[in-house]
C-alpha cells in the first residue's frame, strides 16, 4: 500500500476515545488534528451570519431536548457560551487557521442540500477566498450540479465532489438529502465541474431483495483511473452516527469482526480518504 490515503474524522466524534469531546467542539477537533488526522465538518449559519460548524439546524438533538432553538436565530457571541458536554460551540474563525497549519492532506467540508443556494454558496465562496492556502486541501462534498457550478465560477480552484451512491440507495435516501446523491453518469456528463467522488454505501441491499457491494476496491481504483479524488463513507457512518436521515442500519457494522472484514476490502482500493468514527484503528490499519 504504497498511496497514501487520508483518514478523516467524523463531526468530531471519537467514541473509542480516552477523552470524550462534545460532537463538533472545537476541543474534539483541536485534539484530532493534533494527532494528524483530517476533518470531515458541517456547516450552519447564525443569525449574524457567520459560520458556524455543527450539524443540525436545531438545538434539539445536541441539547437532549432542552433547547430547541434553530441556530439562524442565535447570534454568534450567544452561541459562543453555549456548552457541547464538555466543549466550545466551533465557528470557521477558529477553524480555518487550524486547518492552513495542520499536515493532514485533506478535509472535507459537507455543504448539505439546505445549504445549497446562490445567497449562502457566494457566502461559502466569499469566505473561503480569503484561505488560498486551504484550496487544494479542504474538499467540499455533497454539491449538485447547480451548486458545483456556481462555485466553481467563483473560484475554479476549490475542490468539489460529488456524493455518487447506488441506484437503489439514490431512489430510497435521496429525498433524506435533498436529492444530492448522484449517478456516475451525471458526474461523468458534468464538465469537470468535480475533482473528486464521495462514495457513499447506504447498506447492501438492492433492488428485488438482492444485495450488493458499491464500495470496492475496483470501484476506487475506476474513479482514480479517470483522475478523480475518491472519498469514501466507512460503514459504520450509517449505523452508529447521531441522527440517521434515512433510518438505515448498514448490517457490515452490526459487529466490529464483520466490520474490520469489510474496512480491510475497502482499505484494499486505497481510496484517497476515509471518513471514519474509529480513526485510530483506521490509521493503525492503513500502516500495517
Amino acid at each position: 500500500m504504497s498511496k497514501a490515503c487520508t483518514v478523516l474524522t467524523h463531526r468530531g466524534l471519537e467514541p473509542d476515545a480516552d477523552v470524550q469531546y462534545g460532537e463538533s467542539s472545537q476541543e474534539a477537533f483541536f485534539s484530532q488534528l493534533q494527532r494528524g488526522f483530517g476533518l470531515e465538518f458541517d456547516f450552519n449559519i447564525t443569525l449574524d451570519q457567520q459560520i458556524v460548524l455543527l450539524h443540525d439546524a436545531t438545538l434539539t438533538r445536541l441539547s437532549h431536548g432542552s433547547d430547541h432553538r434553530h441556530v439562524s436565530s442565535i447570534s454568534s457571541p450567544d452561541l459562543m457560551t453555549y456548552d457541547l458536554k464538555p466543549g466550545h460551540v466551533c465557528f470557521w474563525t477558529d477553524l480555518a487557521p487550524q486547518l492552513a497549519k495542520s499536515p493532514s492532506r485533506y478535509h472535507a467540508f459537507h455543504i448539505k442540500a439546505a445549504f445549497q443556494t446562490p445567497a449562502l454558496l457566494d457566502l461559502l465562496a466569499q469566505t473561503l477566498s480569503n484561505w488560498p492556502q486551504l484550496w487544494s486541501k479542504l474538499v467540499l462534498f455533497d454539491l449538485s450540479v447547480a451548486a458545483a457550478r456556481q462555485l466553481k465560477a467563483m473560484n475554479k480552484q476549490l475542490q468539489v465532489m460529488a456524493s455518487v451512491s447506488h441506484q437503489f440507495d439514490r431512489l430510497r435516501y435521496n429525498q433524506a438529502v435533498g436529492g444530492t446523491l448522484l449517478a456516475e453518469s451525471t458526474v461523468l456528463q458534468s464538465d469537470h465541474l468535480y475533482s473528486g467522488v464521495w462514495l457513499d454505501e447506504w447498506d447492501l441491499s438492492d433492488l428485488d431483495g438482492a444485495t450488493k457491494e458499491f464500495i470496492t476496491a475496483d470501484y476506487i481504483h475506476t474513479w482514480q483511473g479517470r483522475g478523480y479524488l475518491v472519498g469514501v463513507v466507512s460503514p459504520e457512518l450509517h449505523a452508529t452516527s447521531p441522527g440517521l436521515l434515512g433510518q438505515e442500519a448498514h448490517p457490515d457494522a452490526s459487529d466490529p469482526a464483520r466490520w474490520r472484514r469489510r474496512l480491510a476490502k475497502i482499505l484494499a482500493g486505497r481510496p484517497d480518504m476515509i471518513c471514519t468514527d474509529h480513526p485510530e484503528y483506521v490509521r493503525q490499519q492503513l500502516g500495517a
